[in-house]
Parts: C-alpha cells; sequence; structure tokens
C-alpha cells in the first residue's frame, strides 16, 4: 500500500447531506491509489477547502479531489477518465464543467476579461464548440470537481480565498465578489500551473432541478450579465 500514490478526496458538506453518495463508490474501486476522503462541514467555503488542502500537504498526497455534495458524475468509470484527461494534457489542474443552477445554460467556468470582477461565464453552447477537453489564455475554472496533480511545488503557496466589494455602476450600489475557485485558478496560472476543463466526465448539478452536461441547453447562448456590466459604467 506505501508503494502506491495517494490520493486525498475532499467532500464539502454545508450540512452533512449529499447527492452524490454512489460517486464514492466510484472512489472507493480505484486500486492502484491509496484513496483517502474527509468530510468537510463548515459555513466557511474557503476555511472548508483550505483545511482540506492543507491535510493534502501534510499527507503528502500526490492528488487531490475536491468535489461538492451537490455534484453527481455520471459518467461510467468517471475518476479513471478524469486521471486519463489529466495524463494525457499533462495538466496540473484539471476541472469538469459544472453547470449553474438556473435554466439560462450558463456554467462556473468562465474567461477573463479586462475587468477582473466580472469574467465571462461560457455557456454551454459555447462549451459543446470547444474540445471536450480544454485550455485558453484566461480560463477559469471551478472546484465542483476538481482534481489536482499535488506533485508540483505551486500547491505549497496556494490557498483558497473570497474577496468581496460594493461598487457604483449606472448610479447604483452593487455587489461584487471574486468566488475562491476563480482566485485559485489566478493563483495556480501565476505560480505556472496548467490549467484544464473538461465535459469528457457529465454531471448532474442537483438543487431544485437537476442541471446537466450531457447537451447543449439554456435561454442564454453567451453570458448576458456580462453584457450589461459592459453598458454599465463604474463610478469608482
Amino acid at each position: 500500500m506505501g508503494d502506491k500514490p495517494t490520493l486525498l478526496c475532499a467532500l464539502p458538506s454545508y450540512d452533512g447531506r449529499r447527492c452524490n453518495a454512489s460517486a464514492m463508490v466510484e472512489l472507493c474501486g480505484i486500486r492502484n491509489m491509496n484513496v483517502r476522503f474527509m468530510q468537510i462541514q463548515s459555513s466557511l467555503l474557503a476555511l472548508g477547502f483550505n483545511k482540506a488542502w492543507a491535510a493534502a500537504l501534510d499527507a503528502e498526497a500526490e492528488f487531490f479531489l475536491l468535489l461538492h455534495d451537490d455534484l453527481l458524475p455520471v459518467t461510467d468509470h468517471w475518476p479513471a477518465v478524469l486521471f486519463d484527461e489529466l495524463t494525457t494534457n499533462k495538466a496540473s489542474m484539471l476541472s469538469v464543467v459544472s453547470p449553474i443552477k438556473t435554466a439560462d445554460g450558463l456554467t462556473s467556468t468562465a474567461l477573463e476579461t479586462d475587468d477582473i470582477w466580472n469574467p465571462r461565464r461560457l455557456s454551454l453552447a459555447e462549451v459543446f464548440a470547444r474540445d471536450e477537453t480544454w485550455t485558453e489564455p484566461g480560463l477559469l475554472v471551478n472546484t465542483g470537481l476538481l482534481l489536482v496533480d499535488f506533485r508540483q511545488d505551486w500547491v505549497k503557496g496556494t490557498c483558497f480565498t473570497i474577496r468581496d466589494r460594493i461598487t457604483v455602476r449606472d448610479g447604483q450600489r452593487v455587489a461584487e465578489a471574486q468566488p475562491e475557485d476563480w482566485d485559485l485558478t489566478r493563483q495556480a496560472r501565476a505560480a505556472g500551473a496548467s490549467i484544464f476543463a473538461t465535459r469528457k466526465v457529465v454531471v448532474q448539478h442537483v438543487g431544485h432541478a437537476s442541471y446537466d452536461t450531457g447537451s447543449v441547453w439554456g435561454t442564454q447562448e453567451t453570458d448576458e450579465r456580462y453584457l450589461e456590466t459592459l453598458r454599465a459604467p463604474t463610478d469608482d
């Protein structure tokens, strides 16, 4: 067992419930790794994630996997698919595209813009116009299902953070945030990590309904909220 690389699976949950118990079965089936699980229950998102990140560093884990409690991978043998894509693309971080839980068909995978507070979220239509697994300049990925190669030095100087502010756009105060997933992407890229996203693993994002990545759907072909910010002058 000592000769096997260690995979630490971080499983955050706000209240201990999760919709993806079947995913645990798949992870337990990994035979060529020492798989460790860490349950995280915290109302402070970044703090909970950082506890798992620190545990992976202390355990000298070779790989780190983060799986949110409301995200269900439905692709057969999804851990093997994820590792194959990480290895084939020589990725430092590989994120599975996840839809936002609305009818818009937008995802939490995004691209940088001239405004660091307002990246442009990719729609499913835009995701399907790309390769199944891809990278591009300014790619920002989410952490719903994230696999990280922890054998690289950059992971030791990285952590999850959330930044917030209130600004004025078009005469009205607007609350804005830089979420922990996009900030992690920025830190990793600045440290030389290679960032990839994939839709090769299909997921269901479970809320009042189940929002999946198996096909193109949604009312928006591009991020309309971002387009609105372009039209609203900022008074900083």
